[in-house]
């Protein structure tokens, strides 16, 4: 092999790999559409705590502390890990999205001395169409 065939088949290699690395990244954008869509700021109505969701990460901020957990979305719930390692046997948090995410519902946040309801910041409802009676 001459070296300019072996130049041109180094720099076919290489894009190749780069193209597969952008290839995952979309790959991985559909697979998780659902999850990395899911945003927001949520609080409640008892304290000043709060829920960020963002790219797959979840922030519990308290006044001592923020806790940062991964979490997916599947058919209408977010799923909060909890588990710090897979040797760990620690349920998920489970909340109900309700809407077009303006309230999560939660029946095991008191499990963890959270409370129940969040509501978003900024929820803005989509625009619905007005309905008039023709006479």
């Amino acid at each position: 092999m001459d070296r300019g065939a072996g130049v041109k088949w180094i720099l076919s290699a290489l894009f190749l790999v780069s193209l597969s690395g952008c290839f995952q990244e979309k790959l991985e954008e559909l697979v998780n559409h659902e999850t990395l869509s899911f945003e927001g700021l949520y609080s409640n109505q008892y304290n000043q705590n709060t829920l960020t969701f963002s790219q797959g990460v979840m922030s519990y901020d308290m006044k001592s502390q923020t806790i940062t957990r991964e979490y997916r979305v599947e058919d209408g719930y977010v799923y909060v890990k909890l588990a710090n390692s897979s040797k760990e046997k620690r349920e998920d948090l489970i909340m109900r999205i309700h809407g077009k995410g303006e309230l999560l519902t939660c029946s095991t946040c008191a499990k963890y001395s959270m409370v129940n309801i969040w509501v978003k910041e900024d929820f803005v409802a989509p625009e619905q169409p007005m309905i008039t009676s023709s006479q």
